[in-house]
């Protein structure tokens, strides 16, 4: 929002990211990537997860729960949560490795960030 100064930015981007962070690690998420606007998380990534699906939705109710209390009306935020097959990997040079996960889920649930945009 225009209207917040660069201070309330900053906790702004603190306090989602400690409660993005904390609700995946309490619900066996793994963290995948964290961009400057946004975290792609996974279950079931490095090893059999039974439940993983459940997992991920109860992370992503509390996280609803999380940012409607802590954030509020202060910025525009979406949240999408997809299930299926994704492949992850590392892409780049060996100097500069980016982690990668791709595959219809993913795309799916970019589809549901964007359209929440709207």
């Amino acid at each position: 929002s225009a209207t917040l100064l660069l201070d309330d930015h900053m906790e702004l981007a603190q306090t989602s990211s400690e409660a993005v962070l904390g609700r995946v690690k309490e619900h066996e998420g793994v963290l995948i990537v964290m961009s400057a606007n946004g975290f792609l998380v996974s279950w079931n990534t490095h090893e059999d997860q039974p439940y993983h699906a459940m997992k991920g939705c109860q992370a992503a109710s509390y996280l609803q729960e999380d940012f409607d209390e802590q954030i509020g009306n202060q910025t525009m935020w979406s949240l999408a949560l997809a299930s299926g097959t994704t492949y992850a990997g590392f892409s780049g040079t060996p100097d500069q490795k980016m982690p990668v996960v791709s595959g219809e889920t993913v795309t799916l649930a970019s589809s549901f960030v964007r359209l929440s945009e709207r």
